[in-house]
């Protein structure tokens, strides 16, 4: 039997592979995740909307939010309200 050993690339990668498929599952990985600028700009990609449960600070980026943005118009309103 192959042993396996969770290490936070292993993590961040698992994650990466979702948000890709859908942004949506921001909002269920931890807040490290969160404030990591290669998942949220991976998720908000996918999905616009994925920016309400980016880090206060990514919300403050600029290419966080283009991306987001260029995706969904109306995901402008989580950088507006952080």
């Amino acid at each position: 039997m192959e042993s396996f050993t969770i290490t936070k690339a292993n993590v961040k990668s698992s994650v990466l592979e979702e948000v890709k498929e859908n942004g949506m599952m921001l909002q269920n990985v931890s807040e490290s995740l969160c404030d990591d600028r290669e998942v949220v700009y991976t998720a908000v990609t996918n999905n616009g909307m994925a920016l309400q449960w980016a880090s206060y600070r990514l919300r403050g980026d600029r290419g966080i939010v283009a991306a987001a943005v260029r995706e969904n118009k109306a995901s402008v309103i989580f950088e507006l309200i952080r």
